[in-house]
């Protein structure tokens, strides 16, 4: 359901007991890609940032860090929040911190959005990027949750990810120049 809202279709469901049932999956029609307009800048070359993946799936969290390893960033893996809030504390203590945190949002015991308003309480300034296989339910009515910098469909398309870890990224550095 998740997957068909995200991109924009509709799924009808017609059941009869002792008949069968209908499953009708409408898809919108799409433009071709020469039509459509970027929703992000084009990515230029960031340089190697330090982040944190969190995702209780094992598999997914492998596969993430190693994404962002192949494009020259230094990605460490959590999973749970709670490991999550330990590595970003030890970082806290030392006067370090991830430049980006990349978290899941279901998870057993604390959720991506729990996690995101606790990892901003230890680093204000830091994006915390949501990834969610609910679609938009992932996000509040005016958008993405509190404390989270942007939301991106699970899995994400690694060209849009690195994108949004890039204006992100610009982002907290001018807010640390000018504050």
């Amino acid at each position: 359901y998740g997957t068909m809202k995200r991109h924009g279709g509709d799924v009808a469901i017609d059941s009869t007991p002792g008949v069968g049932t209908t499953v009708r999956l409408s898809f919108p029609v799409v433009m071709p890609k020469a039509e459509r307009k970027p929703r992000l800048r084009r990515a230029r070359t960031v340089s190697s940032l330090s982040i944190l993946c969190v995702d209780d799936d094992a598999q997914v969290l492998d596969a993430l860090k190693r994404l962002l390893q192949l494009g020259g960033h230094r990605a460490a893996g959590a999973a749970s929040g709670q490991e999550a809030l330990s590595l970003l504390s030890e970082q806290a203590k030392r006067g370090r911190g991830f430049d980006v945190v990349i978290t899941d949002l279901g998870m057993p015991d604390m959720d991506g959005r729990q996690l995101a308003r606790r990892a901003k309480e230890l680093h204000p300034r830091m994006p915390v990027i949501l990834l969610s296989g609910w679609g938009i339910q992932a996000e509040d009515d005016d958008g993405a949750p509190e404390c989270v910098d942007w939301v991106l469909s699970k899995p994400p398309r690694m060209d849009e990810l690195r994108r949004v870890i890039e204006e992100l990224h610009e982002r907290s550095q001018r807010a640390a120049q000018s504050g």
